[in-house]
């Protein structure tokens, strides 16, 4: 409470206090339950704000009630995170892994942009399914490559941070149809300053040539969303804020702005490094909101296989 700078209530002792004969069940953070038998019934007493009680109830009651209805076995699961790969093709590949076929619970589950992948193993020994989920995840990996973002929690953006901070990197950052989308996401991460110097939305077209330098011929020949436009916008970037790495995002959102020649949900993305600069053309598919999270996704996950 000191740290906190909050003064101290009785209530807070009250708050503290478990019956005697209970088990505290600790996340590792300030909200905790416990768990107790009484009368021959397990009772499970859980914080009320809903993110915490969540948190709880997978990490401790829904192990003990899945354990307990059959027959005293341990339940393991793990939660693979996927992006690049439709449900059809991850389905596909986990049919090419036989071993899988026997003994091991998947399921699919989206979770846009991103697809899951949970495996549920049950047995005798934890320490025995803990290794057999560690086979299963590296042959996984070993069958869909780079997909697999990881079993981790880590978003893609720590991904990204990570690396950019092991090899020592700064990244800068110019976004059009994302509208800042990207560089929100990379300052989400604590420390993000260690390795992302900045970034601009160069909305309107003037805006980047003003302030990305991007050469008006281009822009009347090509159009903002182009490849030459998104790998000038990529260099530009990179230059101004003196960063060994420029990443740059146009495209058309929608729903309204698209042509024959370039429909709603086309983006171009170019990302200039010490080596030079290229750029990718993609379609997505969806609302507004999907394509610039899409196009952010993509975008981050390019510079990740990049830096690995």
């Amino acid at each position: 409470m000191e740290e906190r700078g909050l003064p101290w209530e009785e209530r807070y002792a009250r708050l503290a206090v478990i019956p005697e004969g209970a088990t505290v069940l600790d996340p590792g953070g300030s909200a905790c339950g416990f768990s107790l038998k009484h009368q021959g019934a397990w009772l499970f007493f859980l914080p009320g704000v809903p993110k915490e009680m969540q948190v709880l109830f997978d990490s401790f009651v829904l192990p003990f009630l899945v354990g307990f209805a059959v027959g005293g076995d341990y339940m393991r699961q793990r939660t693979l995170r996927l992006f690049g790969m439709s449900e059809t093709q991850l389905q596909e590949a986990v049919n090419k892994l036989g071993e899988w076929q026997e003994g091991v619970c998947v399921g699919f589950y989206p979770n846009f942009p991103e697809n899951h992948l949970t495996l549920t193993l049950r047995g005798q020994d934890p320490q025995t399914l803990e290794e057999d989920l560690d086979r299963l995840t590296a042959a996984l990996g070993r069958e869909v490559g780079e997909v697999l973002l990881g079993p981790g929690t880590a978003t893609l953006e720590e991904l990204v941070g990570r690396q950019l901070r092991k090899q020592g990197l700064t990244l800068a950052v110019a976004e059009s149809c994302t509208g800042g989308l990207i560089c929100h996401r990379l300052t989400n991460v604590p420390g993000a300053s260690d390795y992302f110097q900045g970034g601009v939305v160069t909305y309107g077209n003037q805006a980047k040539m003003d302030l990305l330098r991007v050469p008006g011929e281009t822009m009347d020949r090509e159009g903002a969303v182009s490849e030459a436009t998104v790998k000038a916008m990529a260099l530009g970037v990179k230059e101004i804020f003196h960063a060994p790495l420029g990443l740059a995002v146009s495209g058309i959102a929608g729903p309204s702005g698209g042509s024959p020649e370039k429909p709603v949900g086309t983006v171009w993305i170019g990302l200039a490094t010490q080596k030079g600069v290229e750029a990718k053309a993609y379609r997505f598919h969806g609302s507004r909101e999907e394509i610039k999270a899409l196009s952010a996704q993509t975008a981050l996950d390019w510079l990740r296989r990049e830096l690995k």
